[in-house]
C-alpha cells in the first residue's frame, strides 16, 4: 500500500535529517555557531549586496520571526549583522552581514562543507544524489518553496 510506503520514507527523512543535523551542529559548535546562524550568514552573503529583507530571510532561514529577531541580535552582539531601514522601503528592515560575519562563514564554510560531505553525500551515489534533488524540488515547488534553494545552488 502506497500511503504506508510513503509514512515510512517520511520517518526515515526526519530521521535521516535530524542525525545529520546533529553532526553538523557538533562541527559549528566547535566554530562558535549553530546551524541556524550558518544558515543566516550564507544566506545574507550569498544575497545581492549581502543585505536581505528580515521576512524574507525568516522565510529562507526556516524560521519564524520573531526566532530571526532572536537570533539577529545574537549575531549583531557577536558583530556578525546589523540591521538598516530597508532602502526601498523605510518601512522594512534588513538584516546585512558585516566583515566579521564573512569571516565566521569563511572559517565555517570548509567545516561545514566537508561535514555534510562525511555525514550525507558520502553515503548515497551520484544517482541517488540526483534522485533525491529531483524528488525535492518537487515538493519544494509543490509547497510553493521553489526558491528555497536559492543561493545553494551555486
Amino acid at each position: 500500500m502506497k500511503t504506508r510506503d510513503d509514512l515510512v520514507v517520511w520517518t526515515a527523512l526526519r530521521h535521516a535529517h535530524a542525525a545529520v543535523e546533529d553532526a553538523l551542529e557538533a562541527v559549528l559548535g566547535q566554530i562558535g555557531l549553530d546551524m541556524a546562524a550558518y544558515e543566516v550568514l550564507y544566506r545574507l552573503a550569498h544575497h545581492d549586496g549581502g543585505a536581505m529583507r528580515m521576512h524574507a530571510l525568516a522565510d529562507h532561514a526556516l524560521l519564524t520571526p520573531s526566532g530571526l529577531t532572536r537570533l539577529i541580535e545574537r549575531l549583531e552582539r557577536a558583530g556578525y549583522v546589523s540591521r538598516r531601514h530597508c532602502p526601498s522601503d523605510r518601512r522594512g528592515t534588513e538584516a546585512v552581514i558585516t566583515p566579521a560575519g564573512h569571516e565566521a562563514l569563511a572559517k565555517a564554510e570548509p567545516a561545514i562543507e566537508r561535514a555534510v560531505t562525511e555525514q550525507f553525500g558520502a553515503e548515497l551515489t551520484d544517482t541517488e544524489s540526483a534522485a533525491l534533488l529531483r524528488a525535492f524540488r518537487k515538493l519544494l515547488a509543490r509547497h510553493g518553496r521553489d526558491s528555497a534553494l536559492g543561493a545553494c545552488e551555486g
